[in-house]
């Protein structure tokens, strides 16, 4: 097996680039042509999935009455069932701790952090 050449890695960086620069014009195109907000988010979502090249990929939506987080979008093979799930409290697993700091988080395999919520 012959190592790549630094010509053959920038052209690798830069087809990764075009990818990126591609998805970024489909999502504001939909932006701009998708009234329905569900159609939406849901396309959002496959986009995401698909350039973050996911296992899963889920939407929680914040009800600041009862301070929850709620579903509203999981894309995995067992997504339906995700949607169905009991509400998570803001600080509660992976994404209730992300809904409690404001920050992001990027997890490598959230299945062993020690967060995951596997129920």
């Amino acid at each position: 097996m012959t190592k790549p050449t630094s010509n053959s890695k920038r052209l690798i960086q830069l087809e990764e680039r075009v990818n990126q620069l591609e998805t970024c014009y489909k999502i504001t195109s939909l932006l701009n042509s998708e009234l329905n907000l569900s159609n939406l988010l849901d396309t959002i979502m496959n986009v995401a999935k698909k350039v973050m090249n996911a296992d899963a990929c889920s939407l929680l939506l914040v009800d600041d009455n009862k301070e929850e987080l709620v579903f509203q979008i999981a894309l995995s093979d067992v997504g339906e069932k995700i949607k169905t799930m009991t509400r998570l409290k803001i600080g509660e697993g992976i994404a209730g701790s992300v809904a409690k700091t404001g920050g992001p988080l990027i997890i490598k395999d959230a299945y062993q952090h020690p967060q995951f919520n596997s129920d």
